[in-house]
């Protein structure tokens, strides 16, 4: 016989079949509670075949109205299914039915969580995708969370938090591209511990000294020795020469935000 949850007790499961994926967690938590919100309940099935690989996975099914995925107040004991769908490894493990489930997900990557700078401004969380070789067609893919970000100085920058499928990632090349602009980005910094990458966009506006030709990032009036006084004002030189140029590799990442 199946177990009727606690809110708490429902809390616990989400977050158990969750892990470490808080992006999971919150997608989660929001449609299970459009569910509760209209009414229905939410019949939690589980993996009980101990010959598969996913035994013990979790399934989360709406159930009580017409607009459930179960139309009735009494869940099955076997977890329905389109036709041709195995579905009888999933037996009704407990439900659920009262009051939306309000709870704080921690995301541990999350730089309004556990950044220590104090320059950072309107950080906005993407998710991106790419191919991750030159097939065609691709034969592989990858995608992940990051999150963009402004200083004082207020260029918008990137942190990638999951990097670990791109080959080689911190002597690339990123091409950002939002649906509307692409624009190249190279990796600014590189922790040790591998979990992030920081990006930063390639300088676009170019100025150069009427009189020695030095180029900056913002322009002033011609000068004696402008070098050391525009170093003095904090204007940095741009100095080319020193790139590398012809990356390894380059990855298109094509991002949404929110």
């Amino acid at each position: 016989m199946s177990k009727t949850l606690t809110s708490d007790e429902m809390v616990v499961i989400l977050r158990e079949d969750a892990g470490d994926h808080f992006s999971f967690l919150t997608s989660t938590r929001d449609r299970v509670n459009e569910w509760l919100a209209r009414g229905d309940g939410i019949a939690v099935y589980q993996n009980e075949d101990l010959g598969s690989r996913n035994v013990g996975a979790r399934r989360f099914v709406s159930f009580g109205s017409h607009d459930a995925m179960i139309e009735t107040d009494d869940p099955t004991r076997q977890m329905p299914g389109a036709r041709g769908e195995i579905t009888w490894r999933y037996q009704l493990e407990a439900t659920y039915r009262g009051a939306p489930l309000v709870f704080v997900v921690d995301n541990p990557r999350d730089l309004r969580q556990t950044s220590k700078r104090s320059d950072l401004r309107d950080v906005v969380d993407l998710w991106w995708s790419a191919t991750l070789d030159n097939h065609e067609p691709a034969r592989s893919w990858g995608s992940g969370y990051a999150q963009e970000y402004s200083t004082d100085h207020g260029t918008r920058s990137i942190v990638l938090w999951d990097s670990e499928e791109l080959r080689d990632a911190d002597k690339c090349v990123f091409l950002i591209d939002d649906g509307d602009t692409v624009r190249p980005y190279y990796v600014s910094g590189h922790p040790a511990d591998n979990e992030s990458l920081w990006l930063k966009p390639f300088p676009t506006t170019i100025h150069a000294c009427d009189e020695c030709g030095i180029e900056f990032t913002e322009r002033e009036e011609a000068c004696d020795s402008c070098y050391s006084r525009k170093q003095r004002n904090g204007f940095r030189p741009i100095e080319f020469g020193t790139w590398s140029l012809g990356p390894r590799r380059a990855y298109h990442l094509k991002v949404r935000r929110g």
